[in-house]
């Protein structure tokens, strides 16, 4: 009876030793793709109209346009022009969260590494009123314009959203 149960205990213990090994095999061999609501590790980096992710919200940058005129017929300044940036955020983790206004920064960067800070969230109808800060819940989402008059000369060829300090920020290259 013994022998019989040493046999079985050491069969036991051959499959798992196998089974173990062929499991990790399979495991190390797929790919794993980072994105996801519920991965860490997101992708913070893409072009306009990806979908991003940095592990607490999920940004896309809808559009990015230069117009003549601003919403009731303002015109840029002298040696100025437009530019307007239409986005989405939404809100990714398991808790109410701040979004918008003087929160979040979103900033440009043209091909020589010059950043211009002066974007503002702005009311998508009327580009002098400021948006305030939105409360989100868990997995709502908001629309956001920010509005900046540039120098005729500067071309920004990537943005940076800020969305909260200690959080990564998105890039998106134009």
């Amino acid at each position: 009876m013994t022998k019989l149960i040493k046999i079985i205990s050491l069969s036991l213990t051959a499959l798992i030793l196998v089974g173990g090994f062929t499991c990790r095999a399979e495991a190390v061999q797929k790919k794993v793709i980072p994105g996801g609501q519920n991965q860490l590790k997101g992708i913070d980096e893409g072009k306009i109209g990806a979908q991003l992710f940095n592990g607490t919200s999920k940004f896309k940058v809808i559009s990015v346009e230069y117009p003549e005129v601003g919403p009731k017929g303002e015109k840029p300044g002298k040696d100025e022009k437009w530019i307007v940036i239409e986005t989405e955020v939404k809100n990714a983790r398991k808790f109410t969260g701040s979004y918008g206004g003087v929160n979040c920064k979103l900033q440009l960067v043209d091909a020589d590494d010059q950043l211009f800070e002066k974007v503002r969230h702005v009311n998508r109808n009327d580009w002098k009123k400021w948006e305030s800060p939105r409360r989100l819940l868990p997995a709502a989402g908001l629309k956001a314009c920010y509005v900046a008059q540039i120098p005729s000369d500067y071309n920004p060829v990537r943005l940076i959203y800020i969305v909260e300090p200690g959080v990564p920020v998105y890039r998106v290259n134009f």
